[in-house]
């Protein structure tokens, strides 16, 4: 048995024959009441993704086709830029339109839990040269992008998709 002491009171020597655990017992209980936490959270974020009509536990998960989404981009710009002249404030609001309905085309394809970011560029052709770029960070596996390209005499256009995979 070992010695009882008052409270602010010091032994005099520590006894020897006694030995504490290290906290050993103590770690190995809260790492296990943690993993079960972790568990437990998992459950309940399965379940709400259950719960908050997860599309793609009624549909298959498609992966997103850079090549079908151009071909769609090519006949969106023919068709409405095919007769448009160069007018800085009308290629303006066309270019906005123009990013909202491609947008709005994508996400009609049906690609669940992916996220759309559509860029429409209108310029003038006059003998100029431009040079579009862009970084992304990105996985790689999932995600992707599409791009297509239109002129006519008097005005040349880059429609760009980004299609982003959502956790």
């Amino acid at each position: 048995m070992s010695p009882v002491y008052l409270r602010r009171s010091k032994p005099d020597k520590e006894p020897s024959s006694v030995a504490e655990p290290e906290g050993d017992l103590t770690k190995l209980l809260t790492m296990k009441k943690i993993a079960k936490g972790l568990v437990t959270m998992q459950k309940t974020r399965q379940q709400r993704l259950e719960d908050t009509g997860n599309v793609t536990l009624t549909r298959k998960l498609r992966k997103f086709e850079p090549d079908v989404v151009e071909k769609c981009l090519s006949d969106i710009l023919q068709k409405h830029l095919r007769r448009l002249k160069y007018e800085p404030k009308r290629c303006k609001d066309v270019s906005k339109t123009l990013s909202e309905y491609v947008r709005d085309e994508v996400k009609s394809m049906h690609y669940p839990r992916y996220r759309f970011i559509a860029v429409v560029s209108i310029g003038q052709m006059k003998n100029a040269t431009l040079t579009l770029g862009s970084r992304c960070i990105w996985d790689d596996q999932q995600d992707n992008f599409a791009c297509s390209t239109f002129s006519n005499g008097s005005i040349f256009a880059v429609a760009q998709v980004y299609a982003v995979f959502q956790d």
